[in-house]
């Protein structure tokens, strides 16, 4: 005769204590995240930005061409163009409608010169929700620097 062997398995209580200790975990997750997650258009924006500032270095200085960036806050998009008397359009980039430009010691536009530096620097304040930053131009070298207010 054959013994019966007892079911092997999980009870209910066991399947709900395991599928509640999974919530907790996970909405814990959420909440610790959240504060990071909410910084990344700031973040996109001026890795971008940097992005798009060396390229127009690097086309100034390979076509001997005057490059401008040109900020338009209005409307959350900054164009890069070829400088001369018809301006020819290299790039626009659109960019979060939370994020507020503030030109502070510089025009609202950054000009290349054919061989590669700045022909002013300054500073361009940038704000998302709560946080300030200030985006800083160096004469010369063509660089930009961000320091959180």
């Amino acid at each position: 005769m054959r013994r019966l062997q007892p079911n092997k398995g999980f009870t209910l209580m066991e399947t709900v204590i395991v599928i509640s200790i999974v919530t907790v975990m996970t909405g814990t997750a959420v909440f610790i995240l959240q504060p990071f997650q909410s910084q990344k258009p700031a973040q996109l924006f001026f890795k971008t930005l940097e992005q798009d500032l060396l390229y127009a270095q690097q086309y100034a200085i390979s076509n001997k061409k005057t490059i401008v960036l040109l900020f338009d806050p209005a409307n959350h998009r900054y164009i890069g163009t070829e400088g001369g008397i018809s301006p020819k359009r290299l790039y626009t980039v659109s960019y979060d409608s939370d994020i507020l430009l503030t030109p502070s010691t510089m025009e609202a536009r950054v000009q290349f010169t054919p061989d590669g530096g700045l022909s002013d620097s300054g500073t361009i304040v940038m704000q998302y929700r709560k946080k300030r930053y200030n985006m800083i131009f160096y004469m010369g070298m063509g660089r930009m620097g961000v320091e959180e207010r």
